[in-house]
Order: C-alpha cells, then structure tokens, then sequence
C-alpha cells in the first residue's frame, strides 16, 4: 500500500512539473533558467546545463552548479560524453562516468559520477544543444526521469531557435544600417543600384533580384496596363 501511494505521489508531482514546464515564460534565458532549475530539482542533482553548440565547442546559455546559477562557460565538445550524445542524436546517460571520460577535466574536478544528456534539436531535427543533468552519486533514471529531460529539451530548443532569431535580425539590421550608410556616400547612380541590388540578394533568400526604372511618373491606380505603357 505504501509502495501504491508513493507511486501515485510521484505521478502527481510528474503531472505538475509537465504542466508548469509547458508555462514557463520569460526571455529565452529565463526560460532556461526555469528549466535547469526544474532538473535540478526533480533528478536531485548538483549540476543541469542548457548548452548551445557553437562548432566543436558548447556554450552554456543556463546551468545551475549547487544551487548557483551561471552561465557564459564554454567547454570542448571532444573527450566529452556530450559528444556521444551529439554524435548518436540519442539520449546518453553513464555511471561513474568521470572514469569513462578521463579527459574531460570539469567531469574529475568536480567528482561527477553520473550523467545524463539529452540532445535538443531544431524544427530540421538538427542538434543545435543539449540539457544535460549531473550529480556526484550514481543513480538510477526512471522512465519518468528521461520524459521529463526529453520534454524539457524540446522546450529549451524553442528557446534556443528564438535566440538564434533574434540574433540573426539584430545582425542583419546593424548590416543594413551600414550599408545604408556606404549608399548614402555614394554619388554615382549605376553604382548605387548595383550596390543595392548585390546586397538585396546577399542579406536576403531570393535568388533574383531586379530594380526597375519609369521614365515617367507612374498612377499608382493606373494598374498593370499603366505600367506596361510606360
């Protein structure tokens, strides 16, 4: 009967953190701070990281490391068991792992036994990060435990592919500011229209690009026959 209601206990609380998880709201960062907090929390470990990858290295958008949140680190993506799970698209988990993994330094500095990691993709199903739980004691993952770090990870992908929006716009208007600027200097007509359209094309998905020139004033309510007399 005991074994029963505990059983029923953690389901509820299953129950919560899913419908919670689905609410988190904020920035991306704070999203994935509710995230790493989460997992912290329900896995009982010491360390849960939101990582972005960034080329043969991953930066941590949000841990928290004992109770501490912090982020900005970056680490290597070879030596590491993040690297098995990058590589099997698969979640990962190991015991003892900081002995399967001796050339993973943060793994030995900080007596990590074990490990669970959980790829985050974007809508390609491409590895774009990955939610990883670590603690200083071996322990066992429950079918519970690994749905909760898969539903968070779909989360954090979200959160990762705004982040990646807003800092692809926030590029392409400091471009177009700039090239905006160079045009403005320019005093040749022909080599402003080409500028314009080279850089039409560079900052945008067309393949074609064309601008095209009324000797005469055009009516705007002319219609397509005012343009073609024209």
């Amino acid at each position: 009967m005991i074994g029963d209601w505990e059983q029923r206990q953690k389901e509820k609380m299953v129950q919560k953190i899913y419908s919670e998880a689905l609410l988190l709201t904020g920035n991306p960062v704070s999203v994935c701070d509710g995230i790493v907090r989460w997992i912290s929390d329900v896995l009982d470990v010491e360390f849960a990281f939101v990582e972005k990858l960034e080329g043969e290295h991953f930066k941590v958008i949000s841990s928290i490391q004992h109770g501490e949140m912090k982020r900005g680190d970056v680490f290597p993506v070879r030596y590491t068991p993040c690297e098995d799970v990058q590589v099997t698209k698969q979640p990962c988990m190991f015991q003892n792992v900081s002995e399967l993994f001796p050339d993973d330094p943060f793994l030995s500095e900080n007596n990590i036994s074990y490990y669970c990691g959980v790829p985050i993709f974007d809508h390609e199903d491409v590895v774009i990060g990955i939610l990883n739980a670590l603690g200083t004691e071996n322990r066992e993952v429950s079918p519970d435990d690994r749905k909760l770090m898969e539903l968070m990870a779909k989360r954090a992908g979200l959160e990762l592919e705004h982040m990646k929006l807003e800092e692809e716009s926030k590029t392409l208007r400091h471009n177009l500011l700039e090239i905006g600027q160079d045009i403005l200097q320019e005093q040749n007509v022909d080599e402003i229209l080409n500028r314009v359209v080279h850089e039409i094309r560079t900052q945008s998905p067309f393949s074609v690009v064309a601008i095209t020139l009324y000797k005469e004033t055009i009516d705007p309510h002319g219609g397509i026959q005012e343009k073609k007399k024209k």
